[in-house]
């Protein structure tokens, strides 16, 4: 009897485990998923914002100059059908460009992989002129699931920010490497650095919820995300993402 009862009750913990591990599963997932949308979102609001000023301050400016220029030529010269031409053009290039806005998103971002990615991102900051970039990646064939691309991207995204915003740098390194038990970005500036345990420290409005938000995001893969504060000064990134999570 003494054996049945205890069988019994092996029995009931061991399903009260399995179901507590079952929804603490699920909820993992389910908080993945979120992020997932989350993350596309941000992406796509970044790219838009991004884009919106290009077209304003640089492809806006040039087209409102051949506009401008075109109604003036016309005016002159009103028989002439290749002004005209030129006009129906440039209203089927504003078109493009409309659509082309308005059909950006994460996918678009992504659709050559999460090393074309990060090296349009860079190359954005390059011809900027505020920081010297250097990139490298062993990342050729191999393609990681598309779900962590995104949320890779945007981790790299927001350190990226980071740097433009606070780090006060002039050299950037950025490397994408894949060894044998997962994906690795390293990434680090020399700019003037921060201390995460005062970041850790403080509450409410001034803690903010980047670097956290980052690090919650790595974990959500069953990776790390951790920060160094090197000898030669600056911050260096480390974030490891283990091949063996799935979703």
């Amino acid at each position: 009897m003494l054996l049945i009862i205890f069988i019994l009750i092996f029995f009931v913990i061991h399903q009260r485990r399995q179901q507590s591990h079952l929804l603490e599963k699920t909820a993992l997932k389910a908080a993945f998923d979120q992020e997932i949308r989350e993350a596309e979102g941000e992406i796509q609001e970044a790219t838009l914002r991004h884009v919106g000023r290009e077209l304003h301050d640089n492809v806006g400016q040039i087209l409102t100059l051949v506009k401008i220029q075109l109604g003036k030529l016309i005016e002159e010269n009103p028989g002439n059908q290749r002004l005209h031409d030129s006009k129906d053009f440039l209203h089927k290039a504003l078109q493009d460009l409309r659509a082309l806005t308005k059909g950006l998103n994460s996918e678009a971002i992504l659709q050559e992989g999460l090393v074309k990615a990060i090296q349009f991102e860079l190359e954005r900051v390059r011809k900027v002129g505020v920081l010297q970039v250097e990139f490298d990646s062993t990342v050729q064939t191999y393609t990681l699931d598309r779900n962590k691309e995104v949320l890779v991207f945007r981790i790299f995204q927001e350190l990226l920010q980071n740097v433009l915003k606070h780090a006060q740098a002039r050299h950037l390194y950025v490397h994408l490497l894949i060894k044998s038990d997962g994906l690795t970005l390293d990434f680090s500036d020399d700019g003037i650095g921060f201390s995460l345990t005062e970041k850790q420290e403080k509450k409410g409005f001034e803690a903010g919820s980047g670097i956290p938000n980052l690090i919650h995001r790595a974990k959500l893969m069953q990776g790390t995300l951790q920060f160094q504060t090197p000898e030669k000064g600056g911050t260096r990134a480390l974030l490891f993402i283990p091949f063996t999570f799935s979703t």
